[in-house]
C-alpha cells in the first residue's frame, strides 16, 4: 500500500471513530415540511391512507404506538411507502420511523431501542436496525424517532441521544437521514417552567451537537393551547419566543438551525368525558401555523391526523381521517388548502431568519411583554406603529439571509372575527410586496411607501410581506 493511500485510510478511520467530526455529510432540512401524526391502530397503514394524507399536502408521516414502534409494525409503513413511490409518479412522502426491540416491556422497561430511557446503548444493535435487510431504511425514509419528550431530569435521555446522533451520522447508511427528537413546551403538564429553565432545558439538546460539524438537524417541540379551548393555555407564543432564540443562539454561519412546531389538529376530550367541544376547529389549527411562522419556524406538524384514545389521559377525535381511514369532508379541504399556502411560501420562507416579533396588545398571552410594540423604540424597530383596529395583530420580522431584505409576516392573533387593520413602516419602503399564498410569487402592492394595509383578515391568517429598499 502506497504512503498515500495509507494516509486517506487513516483518516477515514478517524472520521468514523473520533467523536467530535461528522464522517459523512449530516441530514440538512432544505425544503419546508409538514408532518403528521398516527396513533396505532385502527387508523389502517394501507396505501389508499397514505396516498389521502399525501394529497392533503403531508410531507412526512409519523404512525406512532406498539405494533408501529415494532420492526415489523415499522416496516410494514415503510413497504407501502416504497410501493407508492415505485408506482405512483410524483409520490414523495416519507416517514418516520420508530423501532422498539420488545413490545411487551413496560414504557419505561428495558429493550427499547430508540426510545430507551434505562441503558446505554448499542452501536451495534443500531447499526444492524438500520441495515437495508430489515425494512425500515429507504427512500422513503426521512428519518427516525429517537425520543419524546425527554424531561428535564433525564440524564440517560440526553447520553442516548447524544451517542444515536453520532452513530447515525458515522453510518454511510444513515448519515444523511434526519434523527429527530421532539420536546416539551415551555408548559410542561400544564405547569409553566420559568424561561431560565425552559432555555437551559433546550440547550441541552442543542449543546449535543457542539463538537459535531452541523448543528442540531431540527429542534421540535409539542404545545397545544386550544387542547381545552375552553381554558386556553397562555404561554404559547413563550414558547415561540424561547425556541426561536435557542434556535438562533446555537445557528452556524450558513448552518441555521430549523425549527418545528408540533400542532393540535383534532379535537381532544379528557378520559371520562364524551364529547369533544364545539370551539375547536381548524381556524384554531391555522391559528397555531402562522403565528409559528411568524417566529421563524420552518416545519409542522399535525397531532393527530385521526382518532387516537388513551383510556389514563383521554381521547383525540378525527383529523383529516376517521377511524376507518376515510376523509373528514370538511376538516380534510381546509388543511389541504392550508397546506398549499404554506408550501407555496416554503421556498421563501426557508431563506428567512428571525429577527424579532412585535404585538399590538397581550390579549391575555403570558410572556410577551417584552415584545409589544409599547416597549420598543421606534427608531430601531421595523414598524413605527400599529394603527386603528391593530389591537389582535402580531407581526414577525424575518430577514432573507441571501440579500438582507427585510419581511414581515402579519397574523391576526383574533379566533373569531376578521379584521382590518394598518401598520406604519418605520422607514418608506421603495417597493412593497405581498407574498401570494396561492403561488408563492411576489405580487407588487405599492411603491414608496410606509403604509401596510390588511382588510378583512380572517382569524388566525398570515400574511408575508417583503419590504424592498435599494442598497445605497
Amino acid at each position: 500500500m502506497r504512503p498515500r493511500t495509507v494516509t486517506v485510510s487513516l483518516m477515514l478511520i478517524a472520521s468514523l471513530v473520533a467523536p467530535g467530526r461528522d464522517a459523512r455529510a449530516a441530514y440538512r432540512q432544505t425544503t419546508f415540511l409538514i408532518g403528521g401524526i398516527v396513533t396505532d391502530t385502527p387508523v389502517p397503514a394501507d396505501t389508499t391512507v397514505l396516498v389521502r394524507l399525501s394529497d392533503a399536502g403531508i410531507d412526512w408521516v409519523f404512525y406512532y404506538g406498539w405494533y408501529y414502534a415494532q420492526l415489523a409494525g415499522a416496516a410494514d409503513v415503510t413497504a407501502r411507502l416504497e410501493e407508492l413511490r415505485t408506482h405512483h409518479a410524483g409520490f414523495k412522502m416519507q416517514a418516520l420511523s420508530c423501532y422498539q426491540v420488545d413490545a411487551r416491556q413496560q414504557e419505561k422497561g428495558a429493550g427499547r431501542l430508540f426510545l430507551n430511557r434505562d441503558r446505554r446503548l448499542s452501536r451495534a444493535d443500531i447499526d444492524s436496525t438500520l441495515s437495508s435487510t430489515r425494512g425500515i431504511n429507504g427512500p422513503s425514509t426521512l428519518g427516525w424517532t429517537i425520543w419524546d419528550e425527554p424531561e428535564l431530569t433525564e440524564t440517560r435521555a440526553f447520553t442516548n441521544i447524544g451517542l444515536l446522533n453520532r452513530w447515525m451520522r458515522a453510518n454511510p447508511g444513515t448519515a444523511h437521514k434526519l434523527v429527530f427528537t421532539n420536546l416539551f413546551s415551555s408548559s410542561i403538564r400544564g405547569t409553566a417552567v420559568p424561561d431560565a429553565d425552559y432555555t437551559a432545558y433546550l440547550k441541552r439538546y442543542l449543546s449535543l451537537f457542539d463538537s459535531l460539524a452541523a448543528p442540531a438537524p431540527v429542534l421540535s417541540f409539542d404545545e397545544y393551547p386550544f387542547q381545552v379551548p375552553e381554558r386556553i393555555e397562555p404561554n404559547w407564543f413563550r414558547t415561540l419566543r424561547l425556541v426561536r432564540d435557542a434556535a438562533n443562539a446555537y445557528s452556524r454561519p450558513g448552518k441555521p438551525v430549523p425549527w418545528h412546531a408540533m400542532i393540535e389538529l383534532s379535537p381532544f376530550h379528557y378520559a371520562g368525558q364524551h364529547r369533544f367541544s364545539a370551539m375547536f376547529s381548524v381556524v384554531n389549527t391555522r391559528w397555531q401555523a402562522y403565528t409559528a411562522l411568524a417566529y421563524g419556524a420552518k416545519g409542522l406538524c399535525y397531532f393527530q391526523l385521526g382518532p387516537a384514545s388513551n383510556p389514563r389521559e383521554g381521547a383525540w377525535g378525527d383529523g383529516i381521517i376517521d377511524v376507518h381511514g376515510d376523509t373528514v369532508a370538511a376538516r380534510y379541504s381546509q388543511v389541504r388548502a392550508l397546506d398549499s399556502d404554506l408550501h407555496h411560501l416554503g421556498p421563501t420562507l426557508m431563506r428567512l431568519d428571525p429577527v424579532t416579533t412585535y404585538h399590538a396588545d397581550m390579549l391575555g398571552w403570558v410572556g410577551i411583554a417584552s415584545e409589544l410594540m409599547s416597549k420598543r423604540d421606534p427608531s430601531r424597530s421595523v414598524i413605527r406603529s400599529f394603527d386603528a383596529g391593530s389591537d389582535s395583530t402580531l407581526a414577525g420580522h424575518l430577514k432573507d439571509r441571501t440579500n438582507g431584505d427585510d419581511y414581515l409576516m402579519v397574523v391576526s392573533k383574533a379566533l373569531v372575527a376578521d379584521r382590518t387593520f394598518t401598520l406604519t413602516l418605520a422607514a418608506k419602503a421603495d417597493s412593497l410586496f405581498r407574498v401570494d399564498r396561492a403561488t408563492g410569487q411576489p405580487v407588487l402592492l405599492a411603491t414608496a411607501t410606509s403604509t401596510i394595509r390588511l382588510t378583512d383578515l380572517p382569524p388566525g391568517q398570515g400574511e408575508l410581506f417583503r419590504i424592498a429598499r435599494r442598497r445605497r
